[in-house]
């Protein structure tokens, strides 16, 4: 997320910049042992692709 927003996490380079993070959302992988949850990072303007 720090690549793709161009500043670290609590950096005050991001303020005003129109896109921050906006916390997680919570993704289900199935995979060979059963489902398995993630939490996937997420932005403001939701152009972040994990």
């Amino acid at each position: 997320m720090t690549d793709h927003l161009g500043y670290d996490h609590h950096d005050p380079v991001g303020r005003g910049s129109g896109n921050s993070r906006n916390g997680t959302s919570r993704k289900t992988a199935l995979i060979d042992a059963g489902a398995a949850t993630l939490a996937a990072p997420r932005d403001r303007d939701g152009s972040f692709e994990p």
